[in-house]
């Protein structure tokens, strides 16, 4: 499976796209397209509406049958069978990046770490991690290795979170 983000909508494509970032935000201004191509030139359509431009970062993962999508200043899990909004919500700051590890996924953003279950659960956020972007860089069973920007531009300081409760281990 592809993801292309785009500010159009394919020529290809004859339907409705889903509106991932919820009907709250059926007024905002900005509008962007994230097409799931596969076998077929294009397999799903989805829009996504935000308020202001606030980052360059953008990013979907395939969990199974979940979408997990990172964009501007908000984090998004679509369930694809069920064809439902699992969750939205914004993030301190901006999206940075998207991760998944085990039945869980982890997502960066400009100072946090947080970590959901794949049916849009939020399990724990730690928002002391850095305040210009935070980087992942390893997952054990029980850790998680990465960065955060504390001093920008380039000043990175390395972390280990405990992977069930989001605690700093050591820093």
């Amino acid at each position: 499976m592809n993801f292309d983000f785009v500010s159009t909508l394919p020529a290809a494509f004859k339907g409705i796209p889903v509106v991932i970032s919820g009907t709250g935000s059926l007024n905002f201004r900005g509008v962007e397209y994230l097409i799931l191509t596969g076998d077929d030139p294009v397999q799903h359509v989805f829009e996504i509406r935000f308020d202001y431009h606030c980052s360059p970062f953008k990013e979907a993962l395939l969990i199974d049958d979940v979408l997990a999508v990172g964009h501007e200043g908000c984090f998004y899990l679509y369930d694809l069978v069920q064809n439902v909004n699992l969750t939205t919500i914004e993030m301190d700051g901006y999206f940075s990046n998207l991760y998944s590890y085990g039945n869980r996924v982890f997502v960066t953003s400009a100072r946090s770490v947080y970590c959901f279950e794949k049916q849009g659960l939020l399990i724990w956020k730690n928002n002391n991690i850095g305040i210009d972007g935070v980087l992942i860089e390893k997952f054990t069973d029980h850790q998680i290795y990465g960065s955060g920007e504390w001093d920008p531009p380039g000043g990175w300081r390395d972390f280990v979170l405990d992977i069930k409760t989001g605690d700093i281990i050591d820093n």
